[in-house]
């Protein structure tokens, strides 16, 4: 009985340990480049109206804690310096983002569910200099919820960096369709 004891608690605890080991799953909201990850706080989608006969032009800004987003006579403010991510999308759909994979094509088509620019900048300054780098391939998946949306983006950018991105929640919508891109 003391052997069978023992061999059940040397399995029990092996089980356990052997199932702490397991690859942690992402959660919260993220920008992954490459091997660096930054926590996601806030995000925008803007509304720039009919782009062409059959679509209609959505954009999408998220950002990390270090900026602030708020709304001055209702435009987007941008406060502090940290890192956005930036996407322009096209969808037949004129009051909402479409649900969907936006697949990326800088063809000049704007057709429904694509997307056509996109890049990201670490320390982004609105009032200020900041690089950005471009993406030039990737899905972006878009799907409106209850709460908000919930978005994820896989690709790569110009300098052949795996690009991920998660967030899941509310955005603050602005109508942009009187304004000049």
């Amino acid at each position: 009985m003391k052997s069978f004891t023992k061999v059940f608690f040397t399995v029990l605890i092996l089980g356990l340990t052997l199932a702490g080991c397991g690859k942690d799953k992402e959660s919260g909201n993220y920008l992954q480049v490459g091997d660096t990850t930054i926590v996601l706080s806030d995000g925008n989608v803007k509304y720039y109206g009919s782009y062409s006969p059959t679509t209609y032009n959505f954009d999408f800004d998220f950002v990390s804690p270090e900026i602030t987003l708020s709304t001055e006579e209702g435009d987007p403010v941008y406060t502090g310096t940290g890192t956005r991510i930036y996407f322009e999308t096209f969808t037949k759909e004129s009051t909402d983002p479409g649900n969907g994979t936006y697949t990326f094509d800088d063809s000049g088509d704007n057709a429904d569910l694509t997307f056509d620019y996109s890049y990201y900048a670490f320390e982004y300054n609105y009032d200020g200099m900041y690089t950005s780098v471009e993406i030039e391939d990737g899905d972006l998946s878009i799907k409106k919820t209850s709460t908000g949306y919930e978005i994820n983006f896989k690709g790569t950018d110009v300098d052949g960096l795996r690009v991920k991105l998660h967030y899941a929640g509310a955005l603050t919508y602005y109508d942009r369709s009187d304004a000049k891109k």
